[in-house]
């Protein structure tokens, strides 16, 4: 009992694990905000301190799993899915086998979303309001870049916006009307945000005072972050998407997803889905994208109380009718041709017009689930 009141204690105040790193993963663990996964890391802890998992593999397992619950947050996967996703996990994995490698396939049959599904989140999504997790953002993509560990809390670092949350006149005179609009809905994205020494001294300033700032100017930076940003003339719509591939080649780097495992025998198996009113088939391919096959039925709109996931959805249907690849029948729209989806999930969502792990809906004719083919 002794060794799971330690574990916990871990969990709550990781300053006491005297290996830094490990230390700073569980810290990094917290800043998600994800309790729900505290009874499965509570067993994880107990037998690292007992030997049953070396000490690598322990730092590896903290760090998937700030990919997957990092990953999940971004794309908007329900989180109440997280309660029976990592209840009874821990008795799950094999404890004589490979520790990491066991964990690593459940969590890939558990919605773990795709580089694609989290690069359209991300462009999108309104990472300023979660200050704890921008800060956590961006405290990896700084250190990644970094020999030695920028220190946050000492160095007093905030959060900074590009182009300011209320833009003057020197900023308005930039655009247009509708590149003015587009800039400020982008606003609070990752790609307008970055790190200062001192919010206040470059706050509404134009581009190019804040990047000649002799004292907190971006080109004078210490940070890695804004010597992308000082070799900059303008700040526009270009520059904002510019930036965040260039923050993307990172991010996929940090937050990996363990590499895809699905045979190219799988792509000759059919799967189907059924909703209400709608029904669908496909195929998973290699890459782990999912091909939804024509013929199939999906929703007209599909259903979020999550503005940047409706908004998302509704883009996408807009943008098959536009490339004219769906057609109305009724009540719903026909795919006229194949077409790929993103993910199983993604796919699923068309279909049933809410949010689900489509690894666990899609299943053969013979009902067996698409979850259990993966290797």
């Amino acid at each position: 009992m002794r060794r799971y009141s330690e574990a916990y204690s871990l969990i709550i105040k990781p300053y006491l694990e005297k290996d830094k790193d490990i230390q700073r993963e569980l810290e990094n663990l917290n800043s998600l905000d994800k309790t729900v996964i505290n009874t499965f890391l509570i067993g994880i802890i107990k037998d690292y301190k007992d030997e049953i998992l070396e000490r690598d593999e322990f730092l590896n397992i903290l760090i998937l799993l700030q990919s997957y619950l990092w990953r999940r947050y971004i794309t908007e996967k329900p989180t109440n899915a997280l309660n029976k996703i990592f209840q009874g996990m821990y008795s799950k994995i094999s404890k004589n086998g490979d520790y990491y490698k066991n964990l690593e396939d459940i969590l890939m049959t558990q919605d773990f979303p795709t580089d694609e599904e989290l690069e359209s989140a991300l462009k999108l999504k309104n990472v300023y309001k979660d200050k704890e997790k921008l800060n956590y953002v961006f405290k990896k993509l700084e250190n990644y870049n970094h020999n030695e560990l920028i220190d946050f809390e000492n160095e007093k670092i905030t959060i900074e916006h590009i182009f300011p949350q209320k833009p003057g006149k020197a900023w308005k005179e930039n655009y247009s009307d509708s590149e003015l609009e587009q800039m400020i809905s982008f606003k609070d994205t990752i790609s307008n945000l970055t790190l200062t020494g001192s919010n206040s001294n470059l706050s509404n300033k134009s581009f190019l005072e804040k990047r000649d700032d002799e004292v907190h100017g971006y080109k004078n930076s210490k940070l890695y972050m804004n010597k992308y940003l000082g070799k900059l003339d303008e700040w526009n719509l270009l520059s904002m998407e510019a930036r965040f591939e260039s923050l993307y080649e990172d991010i996929v780097k940090i937050w990996q997803r363990p590499e895809d495992k699905v045979t190219d025998d799988m792509e000759k198996i059919t799967f189907v889905l059924k909703g209400s009113t709608t029904s669908g088939t496909g195929r998973l391919l290699s890459n782990e994208k999912f091909e939804i096959l024509k013929g199939t039925s999906i929703v007209l709109e599909v259903k979020s109380d999550n503005p940047t996931t409706f908004k998302r959805n509704k883009n996408l249907i807009n943008d098959l009718l536009r490339k004219n690849l769906i057609e109305k029948l009724e009540d719903k729209y026909i795919f006229k041709e194949n077409y790929i989806a993103t993910s199983p999930s993604a796919a699923a969502v068309l279909v049933l017009g809410y949010t689900a792990n489509g690894w666990n809906v899609w299943k053969t004719y013979e009902g067996k689930l698409l979850s259990e083919y993966r290797k």
